[in-house]
């Protein structure tokens, strides 16, 4: 028997019953819950770093929904502090690099 220990969607052990794979589940509480999505973020980051595909970008929009939401927030709360912070910082459309700073401050 493998051990696996991650978090993984909901259809997942459908998918795997079909295949003839028994899978092995429980039910995460909350605590346990938001340090697997944490996980499974950074799993899902790294996925899209090593392959830089577009569906990678999906899924980590999928485990921030699922933060979100085990933490009693709604997304369109997420997007007012994201537009919030748009207009006092701006965004990334000048795709601008900062590549050094002066010592001097400017007066």
């Amino acid at each position: 028997m493998k051990t696996c220990d991650k978090l993984i969607r909901d259809r997942m052990p459908e998918t795997l019953e079909k295949a003839g794979i028994i899978p092995i589940t429980r039910q995460l509480d909350e605590k346990e819950l938001d340090a697997a999505l944490k996980e499974k973020l950074q799993e899902e980051v790294n996925q899209f770093l090593e392959n830089d595909q577009i569906e990678e970008i999906a899924d980590i929009l999928e485990v921030l929904e699922a933060i979100v939401r085990n933490r009693g927030g709604l997304m369109g709360m997420i997007f007012e502090i994201k537009q919030e912070r748009r207009e006092v910082s701006g965004g990334f459309e000048k795709r601008l690099l900062l590549e050094k700073v002066a010592d001097d401050e400017v007066s």
